[in-house]
């Protein structure tokens, strides 16, 4: 049986038997290119993974997310808000297959806002392997972030990411670790645990007012948005997701002021 709670405060999932428990948990299971992208489910993990195909340049995905990107971007339901007195706080436990990838990986909340009829300024608080953080395994906090393919460059109101190995040199991305993501109306934070060590990666102050965001977890071929890549490694691509669990908390008293105008 999946061990899960949902009533409207907090969602956990802990076994992962099948697709049906993930829509159980009020997520969406999103393959594209089955024949390359698949999610497997070993029971108390899941496996993400996308095999090469260097002849291919259409747009293959893994993916389980709480929002149903189906949708048009006005009518995406995203479930997680802060307020004044209840931040968001989610932990998730993971590993990757390989530590050097040119795939996009996302772990992370965020606004889905990318459809190819609409694009709108993203904001998003997790881990990412892609290229705003030129594809080196990192924690973001962006607000109001906007992707320039033509100049491949992006630019937010509020925009801090940092690189794993800068901050955290004891980490081991292929083992399993936790991620620790806090979202309040004025601040957000991400933390790294790997066994006894940890840290505070990237931790920001965000503009008001900030934007109900849902969780995704996601590798893909996408570069930029509309912009795909051969899958051309000589093995599969890949993470593992052993735990997820998202909820409100009753939040600290502190805040940090936010950035102005930073860029990558």
């Amino acid at each position: 049986m999946v061990s899960r709670y949902m009533d409207g405060e907090r969602i956990s999932i802990d076994r992962w038997n099948g697709s049906q428990d993930i829509a159980d948990a009020g997520l969406f299971v999103q393959i594209k290119r089955k024949e390359q992208a698949s999610i497997q489910y070993a029971g108390d993990h899941a496996r993400f993974r996308i095999a090469p195909a260097p002849s291919s340049s259409e747009y293959v995905a893994s993916r389980i997310s709480e929002i149903d990107l189906h949708l048009d971007v006005e009518q995406r339901v995203k479930r997680w808000k802060p307020t004044t007195d209840k931040s968001v706080e989610a932990k998730f436990r993971v590993r990757f297959l390989h530590e050097h990838t040119a795939l996009t990986y996302n772990l992370m909340l965020w606004n889905a806002p990318f459809k190819k009829e609409m694009m709108i300024p993203a904001m998003c608080i997790g881990v990412t392997c892609s290229a705003v953080s030129d594809f080196k395994y990192a924690a973001v906090i962006a607000q109001n972030l906007i992707a320039n393919p033509q100049s491949n460059s992006f630019k937010g109101d509020v925009l801090q990411f940092a690189e794993f190995d800068k901050v955290a040199g004891w980490l081991c991305m292929t083992e399993w670790h936790w991620i620790h993501v806090t979202f309040a109306q004025d601040q957000a934070r991400v933390e790294i645990q790997q066994g006894a060590r940890q840290a505070i990666v990237v931790e920001e102050g965000l503009l008001p007012p900030v934007e109900a965001l849902g969780f995704v977890f996601s590798v893909d071929n996408e570069v930029f948005p509309g912009r795909y890549i051969p899958v051309s490694a000589e093995h599969e691509e890949g993470f593992d997701m052993a735990y997820f669990e998202v909820g409100y908390h009753r939040r600290q008293n502190y805040s940090i002021e936010p950035s102005c105008e930073k860029s990558a």
